[in-house]
């Protein structure tokens, strides 16, 4: 064989070499984008989603009934303590600790939920939710909620109204931190928001109020997976729904296809969809 033919044979086996590796290193990039892909991968994103969004929400929930109405809105086996930060020297901020039972017992509350732990509520007192500079942190404490183990913290603050309308906005910073059931891992992340008391702000009573809440995150999965997020069109809670009843929210996996979840049309219920590359699954929240 010459040299000019011995050349031109490693050529085209190179050639070769390389079309199979771009080949390989396509069909594995477009895993995610398959329709024939397993339903799991497609909707693992948005689950984890549904899942935080959820929990906080209902969280939220259970704080605006305690320190509106009390302890007996939540439960029967809930209690809740206050304490005064006069009555403390002024060391501390006033706050209030939602007790979900006894010590290692469960607690039904009035969403249809197992709850135990508590949740520890630090706020102003001397100023009133509705008024501009009203500061709430809250954190959990051995906190479960149907078996999904809850820690990290929020805190929300009041920034005052907006112009149009008159509604009031709060900026709210999450650190969530989920333990999942029988071993199957931690979700974590971080997320700045803005609630903006959409409607209610002006009535005593919780019935009519509605919150919508926009802003991004960030977080990892169990699998460590990561992902962020932007709200697209603002999440929906009104206070005589235990669900986010519309908005849409677009998740941005690393190495996946952007994915869009959404909420629906305004009904109270906990169904929701995920987008996948114009392929549309139905999901739930979690009950």
């Amino acid at each position: 064989m010459t040299i000019s033919n011995r050349s031109a044979v490693i050529y085209t086996a190179l050639l070769v070499l390389a079309v199979s590796l771009l080949n390989v290193g396509c069909k594995k990039k477009s895993n995610d984008d398959d329709s024939n892909n397993a339903e799991p991968e497609k909707v693992g994103y948005a689950d984890d989603q549904l899942l935080l969004e959820h929990i906080n929400n209902s969280s939220n929930k259970l704080v605006e009934k305690a320190l509106l109405l009390g302890a007996e809105a939540i439960g029967s086996c809930v209690s809740i303590t206050y304490f005064d930060k006069t009555n403390e020297g002024g060391l501390t901020p006033d706050s209030i600790l939602i007790r979900f039972g006894a010590a290692g017992s469960e607690c039904l509350c009035y969403d249809g939920k197992i709850r135990t732990g508590s949740i520890i509520v630090s706020y102003n007192k001397e100023t009133a939710v509705r008024e501009q500079g009203y500061h709430q942190v809250l954190k959990y404490n051995n906190y479960t909620v149907n078996g999904y183990l809850v820690s990290g913290h929020r805190t929300l603050t009041n920034v005052g109204r907006i112009a149009a309308g008159g509604r009031i906005q709060y900026n709210v910073k999450r650190v969530d931190t989920v333990v999942l059931p029988n071993d199957q891992g931690v979700i974590t992340g971080s997320s700045n928001r803005v609630r903006i008391w959409h409607y209610g702000s002006n009535t005593e009573q919780l019935a009519d109020d509605v919150y919508v809440t926009t802003g991004s995150g960030t977080f990892i999965r169990a699998n460590g997976d990561q992902y962020t997020t932007q709200i697209k069109e603002a999440l929906y809670s009104p206070a005589s729904c235990n669900w986010i009843t519309n908005g849409t929210m677009n998740i941005y996996p690393v190495d996946a296809r952007h994915r869009i979840l959404d909420y629906g049309g305004g009904e109270c219920e906990n169904d929701a969809t995920i987008n996948v590359n114009g392929v549309i699954t139905s999901l739930k929240a979690p009950q």
